[in-house]
């Protein structure tokens, strides 16, 4: 059984047919995603920031994964 929201999607599109169903989920998509979208405009206008944020991460991954292979190698005896 449909809840409230379904009801009130199916009022609002009323007789409008898939092309108002369309429309509304379009702009409920666009309404979800609008803080978004605007966070990575931001992120997006200095280029330098990211730079600086994918460094880390990459030194990050690099330093786990090195970890990572060190303790399979002294699992597996193959440290040499």
């Amino acid at each position: 059984m449909p809840g409230p929201a379904a009801a009130s999607v199916a009022e609002e599109i009323g007789a409008g047919g898939a092309a108002r169903l369309k429309a509304v989920v379009t702009e409920a998509v666009n309404e979800r995603f609008r803080a978004i979208r605007a966070s990575r405009r931001e992120l997006a206008a200095n280029p330098a920031y990211l730079r600086a944020v994918l460094r880390r991460g990459n030194e990050r991954a690099a330093a786990l994964a090195g970890d990572t292979l060190d303790s399979v190698r002294r699992l597996m005896r193959m440290s040499y």
